[in-house]
């Protein structure tokens, strides 16, 4: 759209120059995104650690530092034929090298401020800029002109420039953007599969549950209800260290094991916040159930059920079904269930809400 010649010749070395600077930017974060997805395990990639950002991100982030570098140099050239022109070439560059570092900054704010690992963000919003500069210069300078006689044929040429320099680059990698993000939405792992594939026990397989519940009279299987909320974390530990330890210890007359049942995490603020915690928590104590669910607290009944349908694939006498906010006298259940003996289609189950204090 602009060319080389359109500025004098006496020009030429300098005006190379800014076009060589204006694309500092966008090579620099072409690199960076280069650099980290050959760095990113995708089969880890967003996860439960702080590594949000796939190798499929970092792509999508360098076809917008790609369009972010093709609009520079297009603003650039843009004002390198006007100020060239009409200023003196001193003037005509240092407004140029402040605008360019003025670019500079605005990108390393931006890239800092949405974080390395949103790859896709920072340029976007650069691009949006861009594109709104790049439609105010076609419009102020094609409808002003070189001459004011030439007015009303310019602006007619501007509309279809912007067309062909703003809307058509901008739909087409947005389109892009779309479909890959699509993609990788629709292939990548769960909360729960990634815990899994990532060396953690989230969803244990069937011998190792058959393991855990030894061979005894009794076989016990506890399914504890849980959540992603911090304060359920704390009251994971509490139940560890409190009523879990009532229950006796796995013998030849009873035998139990127990999980905390979750869902996927609520939002990704919960996931990069609480993930790190969770998958701690997995590898010291190897009692989390980790279900590909809905983890708010309108779907619980689901998750109950298909907390409920990953029992079913075990071996037990009796199925135990409670949440983190309740206290269980697990000695007394247990020593219940030792004198109740197995059992076929029975069922008990009742909770004390709100109640003040315990008694022994």
């Amino acid at each position: 759209m602009y060319f080389v010649q359109d500025v004098p010749v006496r020009y030429k070395h300098l005006s190379n120059t800014l076009r060589v600077l204006c694309l500092f930017p966008a090579v620099w974060g072409v690199y960076n995104h280069l650099a980290e997805a050959n760095s990113i395990d995708n089969r880890q990639a967003r996860a439960l650690d702080h590594t949000k950002s796939s190798a499929l991100d970092n792509y999508v982030g360098i076809l917008w530092c790609l369009l972010a570098g093709l609009w520079t140099y297009w603003l650039t050239n843009s004002l390198i034929r006007r100020w060239f022109i009409h200023y003196e070439p001193w003037p005509a560059m240092i407004r140029l090298l402040t605008l360019g570092t003025i670019f500079w900054f605005s990108v390393m704010y931006f890239v800092s401020y949405f974080g390395a690992n949103e790859p896709i963000w920072p340029w976007m919003v650069i691009c949006a800029i861009l594109a709104v500069a790049q439609t105010i210069q076609i419009l102020h300078f094609r409808a002003r002109g070189l001459s004011g006689s030439e007015s009303k044929k310019p602006r007619r040429d501007g509309k279809s420039l912007i067309y062909r320099t703003v809307l058509i680059p901008g739909g087409i990698i947005t389109f892009i953007t779309m479909v890959m993000l699509l993609h990788q939405n629709n292939m990548r792992p769960s909360s729960a599969e990634a815990i899994a594939t990532g060396g953690a026990t989230g969803v244990m397989p069937t011998n190792d549950a058959k393991l855990v519940i030894q061979a005894a009279q009794i076989q016990v299987l506890i399914i504890i209800l849980s959540s992603w909320a911090p304060k359920a974390l704390q009251r994971r530990q509490e139940i560890r260290d409190t009523t879990l330890r009532l229950a006796p210890p796995n013998s030849s007359k009873f035998a139990y094991t127990y999980k905390f049942v979750l869902g996927e995490a609520p939002s990704n603020h919960a996931k990069n916040s609480l993930g790190p915690k969770i998958s701690q928590e997995i590898q010291k104590y190897d009692d989390l159930l980790l279900l590909p669910v809905s983890d708010a607290a309108k779907d619980q009944d689901y998750k109950s059920f298909k907390a409920l349908e990953w029992s079913n694939k075990f071996k037990f006498d009796f199925l135990c079904k409670t949440e983190d906010d309740v206290f269980v006298r697990w000695d007394t259940v247990a020593q219940d269930l030792i004198e109740l003996g197995p059992s076929q289609h029975f069922w008990r189950g009742f909770a004390f809400w709100y109640v003040s204090g315990f008694c022994d």
